[in-house]
């Protein structure tokens, strides 16, 4: 599932508001947390190689790319030893 409709009333935003940025000007980086984070040549720091918090030292890294928006992978659960003899599933 990708998306859901949900009563917007009912979620308190905590003055968070929308960016208002056209759909034509985002630049959207699907990116495994670990892909983008856990080689030690991604200069994310030992402690936070392979983890959400290696994602944070990464964004000015995503700026400069001009991502304006970042979709973590994978979005459901998986077996990883499920792939064909030589390939991981990943």
């Amino acid at each position: 599932m990708e998306s859901v409709v949900a009563d917007l009333s009912l979620f308190d935003w905590e003055g968070d508001r929308p960016i208002h940025r056209l759909f034509r000007d985002t630049v959207i980086y699907e990116m495994h947390v670990g892909s983008l984070t856990r080689h030690p040549s991604s200069g994310v720091v030992d402690a936070h190689r392979g983890t959400y918090l290696g994602v944070i030292d990464k964004i000015s890294y995503l700026r400069d790319l001009g991502v304006t928006a970042v979709k973590l992978l994978p979005v459901y659960q998986f077996d990883a030893s499920d792939a064909s003899p030589g390939h991981d599933n990943y």
